[in-house]
């Protein structure tokens, strides 16, 4: 099977280190990754600062930090991934990150995985295209993902997606067809049976 992944909060645990690194940046402000509810994380600070002037400052300095290759992968994550590989499935990366992350990306993917893991790794903003346009481009079975939005317009395709829980989805009820929630990235598993 032909399986895509996106990278932040489903392989990489991407905001969660970046609120608990970064916490300390404003010292009255303690959001952690539970604290949520909104898939941006400027959109979830507008809960602490009223002038959006302020929300963009901290935002700035808070993710714009140095990405650095103490970024720790989602529980299981490499387990799943070395585990799929190893069974013959062809494995796929894309990611919304901006092109500025690249080398990092693909320096950060190495640390963890193979370098051969990955058939092919899509930048979105790179390829000009969103991660629709690219899904429906290729031809895959199944789409891991953390946000809705893509989940939903990527389910229109016909593609199977898997809809990691976070606190930014735990709370819709209700699932487009072709999308499954999971709890945990081992229930790939399963899913792809």
């Amino acid at each position: 099977m032909r399986i895509w992944f996106d990278i932040d909060d489903v392989l990489a645990s991407t905001n969660s280190y970046i609120l608990e690194k970064n916490n300390n940046v404003i010292n009255w402000v303690s959001f952690t990754y539970d604290d949520r509810t909104e898939y941006f994380l400027m959109d979830n600070l507008s809960l602490w600062f009223t002038d959006y002037a302020d929300t963009e400052r901290y935002y700035e300095e808070v993710c714009g930090w140095e990405w650095d290759m103490n970024l720790p992968t989602i529980n299981n994550a490499k387990k799943v991934i070395d585990y799929l590989k190893k069974e013959g499935h062809e494995l796929f990366l894309i990611t919304a990150r901006p092109v500025s992350y690249k080398n990092f990306t693909i320096k950060w993917i190495n640390n963890y995985f193979w370098s051969d893991t990955f058939k092919e790794l899509h930048f979105i903003e790179e390829e000009g295209v969103t991660k629709w346009k690219i899904c429906s481009d290729l031809w895959l079975d199944f789409f891991v993902e953390d946000w809705l939005h893509h989940a939903e317009s990527i389910s229109e395709i016909w593609i199977k997606v898997l809809l990691l829980e976070a606190s930014h989805n735990k709370n819709i009820e209700k699932l487009p067809k072709n999308v499954d929630r999971i709890y945990d990235l081992s229930e790939v598993f399963d899913k792809i049976k």
